[in-house]
């Protein structure tokens, strides 16, 4: 872990720009979406530090990829 984010949050927030309120698929207050028309903005604090501004342009339901799965203990990855 990097010793210069002790102290700090380590969640994000990414701002839903719509034109309407945008409501996580299911309801449910954890859960994993995808963001559509994501976009990144870094720019520097007035500390100094570098930081991003994340955007999208709705949330949507997963589509249904299957998540990679870590190697297992002791086979070396390919």
């Amino acid at each position: 872990m990097d010793p210069e984010l002790d102290g700090r949050p380590r969640e994000i927030a990414v701002k839903i720009l719509a034109d309407v309120q945008p409501v996580a698929p299911t309801g449910t207050p954890f859960e994993p979406v995808e963001f559509e028309g994501m976009t990144v903005t870094p720019y520097v604090t007035d500390k100094g530090r570098m930081a991003f501004s994340l955007r999208a342009t709705a949330i949507t339901a997963p589509k249904g990829g299957k998540a990679a799965a870590a190697p297992s203990a002791g086979k070396a990855a390919a």
